[in-house]
């Protein structure tokens, strides 16, 4: 058995344990909300990055979409100088198909 001496030191000794442990266990808490703060940033971050990955595809298929009616216009531009050298060469009218208007030369 031990002594009345050894039992209340040993006593303290558990309850100063005890509390440390308590001590610990809290400090915790602020780790643990900066890691969840840290996960939601991470969480928005990765929704920013498919917002922006979208928006990179709008922006494809709109220049796409440009280049396609830059290549109509540019075809009808042929369409409108080989109708206008026709005109020329038989001496009739100027033709714009564009505007489906004729001009007398």
């Amino acid at each position: 058995m031990r002594s009345p001496t050894h039992q209340v030191l040993y006593l303290v000794a558990n309850i100063t344990i005890f509390i440390l442990n308590i001590a610990i266990s809290i400090s915790y808490i602020p780790i643990f909300i900066t890691n969840i703060t840290i996960l939601l940033i991470d969480i928005a971050i990765f929704i920013l990055n498919i917002v922006i990955f979208i928006s990179y595809i709008a922006t494809f298929i709109t220049n796409i979409t440009i280049l396609l009616i830059d290549i109509a216009i540019f075809i009808f531009n042929i369409a409108t100088l080989i109708a206008n050298i026709e005109a020329i060469a038989s001496n009739k009218t100027k033709y714009n198909i564009l505007n489906q208007e004729k001009y007398l030369i």
